[in-house]
C-alpha cells in the first residue's frame, strides 16, 4: 500500500493503474480506506482529478469517493480542496467519473452539515440536477434493491461500504470504471439523487435548488422511480406553503406518491407516505389532492400489511388529511381506518417488571417484556385515532364498544412505568438534580418528518412510549365526557 502511494507522487507512472488498485483496496474494506488515507494518498488524488487524463480521473475519483466513506478520511479530503475539482468532474467528466464524483460528494456531505454548506457553495447544485434527468432512471432504486433514505443517510447501489456510505462496486484498475456498475446512467443518477438529498438538509442549499428550478427535476426522478427524491422535495418544500401550492399545481406530485403507496415497494411506501403527510400538513392544496387521488385506501392497507416504518407512516398521513377537512375525516373512517389503528394498539402492551426481579438466567431483565409493535407506531396510531374520533360520538361508542378505552388505559400505565423505573436509576445512581437538556442542533428533520434533536430532554419524557403514554391519556381527554364510567371501569379492570 505504501508503494502504491509513492507511485502516485511521481511525475510519470501509470497512475491510472495505481489509482484503480487503491480503489479496489478501499472498496468496502474500512481497515484499508483508513490506512490509504493515512499514508498519504488524499493529495496525489486530487491533484489527478485536474491533471490526469480522462481514465486517471474517472480513478481517483473513484478512489475518493472509497475514501470518504470513511469517517477519518472526510477532513483529509476537504482540506486537500477536493471539493472543486470533483464538482467540475460532475459536467465535464465521463459518466464514470461524474458517477463517482457524486458518489464521493454524497459521502463527503454525509452527516456533515459543514461539508454540506461547502459544497453547495462550490455550486453542485446545478450540475447534480442535470444528473438527474439526464442519465435515465434509476431502476435500482425504483425496484426497492436498497430502500429508503432516512435522516440523509446515503442508499445507493453499491458494493456496500462502511458507514453507510457509497462505494464505487470495485474498479476494472484500467481505467474502466466499476465492475459493480461504473459508467451506467442509471449508477450515475442514483448518486446524484443521494447527494442532493443529502445537501437539502441545509436551508441554504434547499433554497439553491428552488432556484434552479429543481423540485420539477425532483418530480421528473420520482416518476422515473428514484425513491429518495421523495425526501429530497419535502425537504426542498422546506413546509412554504406557497411552494407546496405551486408544487401541486403544476405538476404531477400527489398523483406520483399515490401510486407509490399503492403499488410501491416498502421502501416506496414508507417514503411516499411521509412525504404525503408532511405535504398535507403544509397545504390544502395537497391533502385535496392525495384525497381526489382515493390516496386513503391504500394508506389504510398500510396500517395492516405496511412496514413496521410504513405503518408508522401511514398512520401520520392519515391523521394530517383528517386534520385537513371534516370531509376527508369522514371518508378515511369509512375506509376501516378504525379498527386498522385499534388492531395496533390492542397488540401485546409491555407489562412492567418488579424492581429486584431477576430472570431465569440471573440477570436483572429489562425493564418491560413484549412483543409489541414499536412505540413510534403506538405513538402516530394514538394521535390518529384521536383526530378520526374527535366529534365523532358514534365512532367513539364503537371504539369503547371494541375495547379501545382499556387500550389507552393499558398505555398510560405503561408510560407511567417508564417514569416510575428512570426516577428509581436517578435514586440509586446519586445523581441530583433530574434530567437535563440534550444540546440544540439546527432543528431540520427528514421527509419522515423526524426532528434532528432540536433541544429535547434526555430521559423517559424523551421515550416514543412515554409519548405515546400522553397521546393516550390526550384522547381518554377527548373521550371522558361520554365515557366517564366506561374508562373508571376500565382502568379498575387494569
Amino acid at each position: 500500500m505504501p508503494l502504491l502511494v509513492k507511485m502516485l507522487l511521481e511525475d510519470e507512472g501509470q497512475m491510472e493503474e495505481v489509482a484503480g488498485a487503491l480503489t479496489n483496496m478501499a472498496d468496502s474494506n474500512e481497515d484499508n480506506q483508513a490506512a490509504i488515507g493515512a499514508a498519504g494518498a488524499i493529495p496525489p488524488l486530487t491533484k489527478l482529478l485536474s491533471d490526469g487524463p480522462e481514465s486517471a480521473k474517472e480513478e481517483a475519483a473513484g478512489t475518493l469517493m472509497n475514501l470518504s466513506a470513511c469517517e477519518a478520511n472526510k477532513a483529509a479530503v476537504m482540506q486537500a480542496k477536493a471539493v472543486a475539482p470533483l464538482v467540475a468532474l460532475l459536467s465535464t467528466g465521463t459518466l464514470t467519473a461524474k458517477e463517482h464524483a457524486a458518489g464521493a460528494l454524497a459521502n463527503l456531505a454525509n452527516g456533515k452539515a459543514d461539508h454540506q454548506l461547502i459544497i453547495g457553495e462550490a455550486g453542485a447544485i446545478g450540475p447534480l440536477l442535470e444528473l438527474l434527468t439526464d442519465s435515465g432512471a434509476t431502476r435500482h432504486l425504483a425496484h426497492g434493491s436498497n430502500g429508503a433514505c432516512a435522516a440523509g443517510t446515503a442508499v445507493l447501489p453499491s458494493s456496500g461500504c462502511a458507514n453507510g456510505d457509497t462505494g464505487s462496486g470495485g474498479s476494472s484498475g484500467g481505467g474502466g470504471g466499476g465492475s459493480g456498475g461504473g459508467g451506467s446512467g442509471d449508477n450515475v443518477s442514483a448518486r446524484a439523487s443521494s447527494a442532493l438529498l443529502l445537501l437539502s438538509h441545509q436551508r441554504a442549499n434547499a433554497q439553491r435548488i428552488r432556484e434552479a428550478g429543481g423540485l420539477k427535476h425532483l418530480v421528473t426522478s420520482l416518476q422515473r422511480g428514484t425513491v429518495e427524491a421523495a425526501s429530497t422535495i419535502v425537504n426542498v418544500v422546506g413546509g412554504d406553503t406557497q411552494v407546496a401550492e405551486m408544487l401541486v399545481a403544476e405538476t404531477e406530485l400527489i398523483r406520483v406518491l399515490a401510486k407509490m403507496v399503492a403499488a410501491g415497494n416498502s421502501a416506496a411506501q414508507e417514503e411516499a407516505a411521509a412525504a404525503v403527510a408532511s405535504l398535507a400538513e403544509t397545504a390544502a392544496a395537497a391533502a385535496t389532492a392525495a384525497m381526489d387521488a382515493a390516496v386513503q385506501i391504500p394508506l389504510v392497507l398500510m396500517l395492516s400489511f405496511g412496514s413496521p416504518v410504513g405503518k408508522e407512516q401511514a398512520a401520520r398521513a392519515l391523521r394530517s388529511l383528517a386534520s385537513s377537512k371534516e370531509a376527508f375525516r369522514q371518508a378515511i373512517v369509512q375506509s376501516q381506518a378504525l379498527p386498522a389503528l385499534m388492531a395496533i394498539l390492542a397488540a401485546e402492551v409491555p407489562k412492567p417488571i418488579a424492581n429486584g426481579t431477576k430472570a431465569e438466567n440471573g440477570k436483572a431483565p429489562s425493564s418491560t417484556q413484549t412483543s409489541a409493535p414499536p412505540s413510534e407506531q403506538r405513538l402516530e396510531a394514538v394521535k390518529c385515532l384521536a383526530a378520526l374520533l374527535e366529534g365523532d360520538l358514534q365512532q367513539q361508542a364503537i371504539f369503547a364498544a371494541e375495547g379501545g378505552l382499556r387500550c389507552c388505559v393499558a398505555l398510560v400505565r405503561d408510560g407511567d412505568s417508564i417514569a416510575d423505573s428512570t426516577a428509581d436509576s436517578i435514586a440509586e445512581s446519586g445523581v441530583v438534580g433530574g434530567i437535563k437538556p440534550k444540546s440544540k442542533t439546527n432543528g431540520k428533520t427528514n421527509g419522515k418528518g423526524e426532528s434532528k434533536g432540536e433541544g429535547k430532554a434526555e430521559g423517559c419524557c424523551d421515550s416514543p412510549r412515554k409519548s405515546a403514554a400522553i397521546a393516550a391519556a390526550e384522547l381518554l381527554a377527548v373521550l371522558d365526557s361520554c365515557f366517564e364510567d366506561a374508562i373508571e371501569s376500565a382502568k379498575k379492570e387494569g
